[in-house]
């Protein structure tokens, strides 16, 4: 997150040219970003959930920006740039801290039984 602040500082100070090119850097890195954090979720499920988990996946990373935009842009618009980024940026941190409250008390994933769900061989037979 501090190397996009510092990417949009510079951006905002230099030249056109350069900030064609910060610009195109940057989308790079959220590309990568993006391909890096899909790839760790679908190798960290187990392959009989992965489709389910998936789904909820792209349902939270792709599915909030309609009820979230909209809502930031109001934000914006009635209290100015600055509060919508930090509301941006506070968000987050909060949603971060609740996830990680949550599974303080969780015991090891390792030790839940065994799912029963037939396999997939076994269903095209």
């Amino acid at each position: 997150m501090c190397w996009l602040t510092v990417g949009c500082w510079i951006l905002s100070r230099a030249a056109a040219r350069v900030k064609l090119a910060l610009l195109a850097a940057m989308g790079l890195a959220n590309l990568a970003f993006q391909s890096m954090a899909n790839a760790s979720v679908q190798i960290a499920v187990d392959s009989r959930l992965r489709g389910r988990v998936m789904g909820l996946y792209m349902l939270t990373f792709i599915g909030g920006t309609p009820i979230g935009a909209p809502l930031i842009g109001t934000l914006t618009s009635h209290f100015g740039a600055r509060t919508g980024m930090t509301a941006c940026g506070v968000i987050p941190v909060l949603a971060a801290a609740v996830v990680a409250t949550a599974r303080r008390g969780r015991t090891d994933p390792s030790a839940a039984p065994e799912c029963e769900c037939p396999r997939r061989d076994e269903l095209t037979r």
